[in-house]
């Protein structure tokens, strides 16, 4: 601890630096230490009503999410037996097997929703009905296809269930890469010439591919 010492010696702005620097590296410790046995009973809790919310929500996942359920429970409980310094550790364990595997739902969730959002957009409903249709209905499918999935679908255990959610998430997200593909590009705001606009002095028309210096030959 000779470092302890040497940062303590010297001057007085030094010393209170060094003190400062203990303090907060002390309550760092007391913040990192391990999780208690008393927050992860109310984590498991929290994280057992959102599984169950999901199963009623997604009647076709409800299996694999009470197996889920059921394994992980037996491990928290056998957790809870534990000596008091590892039991919150332990238990942590369990919490975090069921935290991670319904996550898969939110993140399904969150592409359902960007790609309603993609398909009412206002600047893509206003390109041509063939250009529009063309990625539209494909994203419509897929949709569609997703929910057919996690209402008939019945997977035995979450290992199942994770491999079709993330099918159907990759053609999800598929569609919804091809629709932002057809947005305008918005125009910068630093540029003097944004798209369709001529320059101050111009005598060329929107679009054009020749310059103003090249509008007349010698």
């Amino acid at each position: 601890m000779g470092w302890l010492s040497t940062l303590l010696s010297g001057s007085m702005g030094r010393r209170v630096w060094g003190v400062t620097f203990l303090l907060g590296f002390a309550a760092l410790m007391v913040a990192c230490g391990p999780p208690s046995a008393e927050d992860m009973e109310k984590a498991w809790h929290t994280n057992e009503e959102n599984a169950q919310k999901y199963a009623a929500k997604y009647p076709g996942m409800k299996p694999a999410i009470d197996d889920l359920l059921t394994k992980t429970k037996a491990e928290f409980d056998e957790a809870k037996k534990a000596d008091e310094k590892s039991r919150g550790e332990k238990m942590k364990v369990a919490v975090d097997k069921v935290a991670s595997s319904i996550k898969i739902f939110e993140t399904y969730e969150t592409e359902v929703d960007k790609l309603n959002k993609l398909l009412k957009d206002k600047d893509l409903n206003e390109l041509p009905a063939s250009k529009f249709n063309a990625a539209a209905d494909p994203a419509k499918e897929a949709l569609k296809k997703a929910e057919t999935m996690l209402k008939d679908s019945k997977p035995a255990n979450m290992g199942d269930a994770k491999a079709k959610l993330e099918e159907a998430i990759k053609s999800l997200q598929s569609s919804s890469s091809a629709l932002e593909a057809l947005k305008p590009a918005k125009p910068s705001g630093g540029s003097t010439g944004t798209p369709g606009t001529s320059s101050p002095g111009s005598t060329s028309s929107p679009g054009s591919t020749s310059s103003p210096a090249a509008t007349s030959k010698p």
